[in-house]
């Protein structure tokens, strides 16, 4: 059975100058040419001539990405476009995944093939029950009639294109797996009672209780119907699951960050500034950041490498009343439509300096003590301290340098780069949902996973396996939220 991915299988159909071009297959995703196409003489920063949500420039690295994988021999192309680490293509890799993905559902191709299916007497129900996948390939030809219509053919014969075949067994197969999976919960809640059918009536309703747990936590996070108002988990859990990144979500983001990481390119190259480590200091200036005082704004981002003046991972706007969920569908369009009401999120001249400073300490590998008064932004500085040591890790995969004026240093790393660590943050019990809430207000949505960790120690016992697990993003963008009664 094919392993390729949807996403893999329609940009390989473009070999045999498929599916673009075709009538029928426009009808469907009413794309009129390939996705991939720019404008000419268009700015590289303008929408491109099919996909609205890229760039020309985008257009252009998927463009330059689609004859790369055109050009290699077709046993190397699913090892390339399945290929996670970062290289020249990353980019476009991500953007053409991410479109599809998007896509995909508005195209209605699933619906398609259970249309297909159901008419050629291959119902879900039924090919579960009765038959295998070989039943499924009896139906490309009607598939590839739907999807293509006399394009599917060799020339006016009736023998379907090679290339036609395998992409219709490829998202047939890929259907049964839509359905297998379906049905698969229920099937091991069966099987589980089986295997303790003998067993002793403890055991028995232990193992039910761990189905039912595993159930209810595969809904949540699927964000099935009903299971954001599900009683049969704490909500504290419920909530950790469904603010998870799936996916489709860490894709978007790394592709913004990749965007971000070409931009440095383009950003002006700043004459470094001599600091004046020798002047001398007031004997009651104690604040460590005596060496920062003379620096400007715009000369402080420049120092951190951030061009476009801000903070990676973070929100561009805020509620300066704090009445949304900024991590909701809801408070995310409040952001976006609310112009009148909603603030700038930018930091002030006073936390960039703590940022900059924090980072050179965290290169240095010492501690430090933030010690700002109270209301003067210290989360938004230390969030900020995570947010770029998570970019500062993209940047160096990339470039094999850091940023800024961290360009030629290290970490003491195989690599050299920032280690792939989560980032816990301890608090005070009373102080722990105002973390929670400052951490949603200024960070991104899915750009971070975030876990709180409270109770006793033996209500934990399943917490690293059963729960920080289920995250896909990379440790370095998982963020623990405990409370200093975690080692009670």
């Amino acid at each position: 059975m094919p392993s390729q991915s949807f996403t893999a299988a329609l940009l390989a159909l473009s070999s045999a100058g498929l599916p673009w071009g075709v009538p029928s297959w426009q009808a469907i995703t009413r794309i009129p040419g390939e996705p991939w196409s720019t404008v000419d003489n268009a700015p590289e920063d303008s929408p491109s001539l099919y996909v609205p949500e890229w760039t020309n420039r985008v257009a252009a690295q998927v463009n330059a990405y689609v004859t790369t994988v055109l050009g290699m021999p077709v046993g190397a192309q699913d090892h390339y476009m399945a290929k996670r680490v970062l290289d020249k293509d990353s980019a476009a890799r991500t953007a053409w995944a991410t479109f599809v993905s998007k896509r995909s559902s508005q195209w209605g191709i699933n619906k398609i093939i259970d249309e297909v299916l159901e008419t050629a007497g291959r119902a879900p129900n039924q090919m579960l029950r009765d038959l295998g996948t070989k039943s499924i390939y009896d139906c490309v030809t009607p598939l590839a009639q739907k999807l293509f219509g006399d394009d599917a053919y060799v020339g006016r014969g009736s023998f379907l294109k090679e290339a036609v075949i395998k992409f219709c067994r490829t998202i047939l197969t890929l259907s049964w797996n839509r359905y297998r999976k379906g049905v698969a919960r229920d099937d091991l809640c069966k099987l589980l009672k089986l295997y303790v059918r003998y067993d002793d009536q403890e055991r028995r309703a232990r193992v039910e209780r761990y189905m039912a747990d595993m159930v209810e936590m595969l809904r949540v996070v699927r964000k099935e119907p009903g299971s954001e108002d599900s009683d049969k988990l704490p909500k504290n859990l419920r909530d950790i699951l469904l603010g998870l990144a799936s996916e489709h979500d860490i894709q978007a983001i790394t592709q913004a960050l990749l965007v971000s990481i070409e931009d440095l390119d383009s950003a002006e190259s700043v004459e470094p500034v001599e600091l004046d480590l020798d002047a001398p200091i007031e004997p009651d200036w104690k604040e460590g950041v005596e060496a920062l005082s003379k620096f400007s704004d715009e000369q402080l981002w420049q120092k951190l490498g951030i061009p476009d003046q801000r903070l990676p991972f973070f929100q561009q706007w805020t509620d300066p009343d704090g009445m949304i969920d900024p991590w909701s569908d809801e408070g995310q369009a409040w952001l976006q439509n609310m112009t009148e009401k909603r603030e700038s999120l930018q930091p002030r001249w006073h936390q960039l300096v703590g940022i900059y400073r924090m980072l050179e300490r965290v290169f240095e590998g010492k501690p430090i003590l933030l010690m700002d008064g109270v209301g003067l932004g210290k989360t938004l500085q230390v969030l900020g301290v995570i947010a770029c040591l998570a970019y500062y890790r993209y940047v160096y995969a990339k470039k094999k340098a850091f940023p800024g004026d961290f360009a030629g240093l290290k970490f003491n790393t195989p690599d050299g780069n920032v280690p792939d660590l989560s980032h816990v943050i301890v608090c005070p019990v009373n102080l722990k949902q105002q973390w929670e809430s400052e951490i949603r207000r200024f960070l991104v949505p899915a750009s971070f996973d975030l876990f709180p960790y409270t109770g006793r120690l033996d209500s934990r016992s399943a917490w690293w396996t059963e729960l920080f697990t289920v995250s896909k993003q990379p440790l370095c963008q998982r963020i623990i939220l405990a409370t200093q009664t975690v080692s009670e």
